[in-house]
């Protein structure tokens, strides 16, 4: 199963640019990669896996190696995107561990605090994007604007941790989302 993906349409357009990804180790499971029948690939897996488990922490933050300038000189942008993911999930917000679908929250939260950061969170209203996902998470992001925006710190956090309580007891009841 593992190699048909390795193998896929999708996987090779994503595996083209840069990205950037959270993994935990105790999500790791090493029985999956005695299931890869191209040698390549299972070696190249074993190789992941061992790099990962001797980073230190349960967490870790990686990305695809940059394959031109232009990428390189994304690599700081998606670097902090991770690593709000990582402050998030130290914080306990996932909503992507409520509900698999919940992950537009997630990354809507992430992209309008990349905005807070950089003193641009108004500007997030105007952005677009021709990116069906990246459009996706921009409307997310614009959400979280909209609720976010004009508060204090402290509040912001309150509505957030609030927002995921919310989510979390009426997960499976129906769908929510702002």
């Amino acid at each position: 199963m593992l190699d048909k993906f390795v193998q896929s349409k999708g996987f090779k357009d994503v595996s083209k640019e840069l990205s950037g990804s959270i993994i935990k180790k105790k999500s790791l499971n090493t029985a999956l990669i005695r299931k890869i029948e191209d040698n390549r690939t299972r070696k190249e897996y074993e190789q992941f896996y061992k790099m990962v488990n001797k980073a230190p922490g349960e967490v870790v933050v990686i990305l695809t190696k940059p394959s031109n300038n232009r990428e390189r000189k994304k690599v700081n942008d998606f670097l902090i995107h991770e690593y709000i993911h990582l402050l998030l999930i130290q914080n306990n917000i996932e909503f992507k561990n409520i509900g698999a679908e919940q992950w537009v929250l997630d990354e809507g939260l992430v992209i309008f605090m990349e905005y807070y950061i950089h003193g641009d969170s108004r500007k997030i209203m105007q952005a677009k994007s021709e990116d069906k996902y990246t459009s996706i998470c921009l409307d997310y992001a614009k959400k979280w604007a909209k609720i976010l925006n004009n508060k204090k710190p402290k509040e912001r956090k309150r509505i957030i941790l609030n927002f995921y309580r919310k989510i979390k007891e009426k997960h499976g009841k129906e769908h929510l989302c702002f």
